[in-house]
């Protein structure tokens, strides 16, 4: 099951377009941002779904160059819809890379423990500064689905907020 697949189906389900492009919209779109998603792992998958028959490929003469258009076909929009599924019917995971940070804080003294949590703190807030931003210079733009993630990421950020400050105070009680 990838997230990568079904981003790459269903913006191909709205518009064909060529790789280069379909990375630009996740760049453009800030999608890149709420689902962990890279260049050349676009580029990979959408040539794994060409061999797999959920896109086909043309190529297209614009300004005498040409370029490999991609589009979904029968049996991706039924791989789609298939995967749309398995994404609800899953365990919902939450998997933080600064958990292996928080795991091992015992082994550094409580002062260092504490600057670091105050800089995970801040990165925190950093976070929900550019959701606000964000959200406030796309929302002109952004479909319904796109900005409901917005504001999910900054709930969950908020929450994210709470939870350090907390953690912090109880840290530095403790013994």
């Amino acid at each position: 099951m990838s997230p990568i697949n079904l981003l790459i189906l269903g913006v191909l389900i709205e518009k064909s377009m060529n790789a280069y492009e379909l990375n630009k919209f996740i760049q453009n779109s800030h999608i890149n941002k709420m689902i962990k998603i890279s260049v050349p792992a676009v580029y990979k998958n959408i040539l794994k779904l060409n061999s797999q028959g959920y896109v086909a490929k043309a190529v297209k003469s614009e300004n005498e160059t040409e370029k490999t258009v991609y589009f979904i076909t029968q049996e991706g929009r039924e791989h789609f819809k298939q995967l749309m599924y398995k994404f609800v019917n899953n365990d919902v995971k939450f998997h933080f890379d600064f958990n292996s940070f928080i795991i091992n804080i015992h082994h550094v003294p409580k002062k260092d423990g504490l600057l670091m949590l105050e800089a995970l703190k801040k990165q925190f807030y950093s976070r929900k500064e550019a959701l606000e931003y964000e959200r406030e210079i796309y929302s002109p733009v952004l479909s319904p689905s796109l900005s409901t993630i917005y504001k999910q990421q900054y709930m969950i950020t908020q929450t994210m907020i709470n939870w350090v400050e907390a953690f912090i105070e109880e840290y530095g009680v403790s013994g």
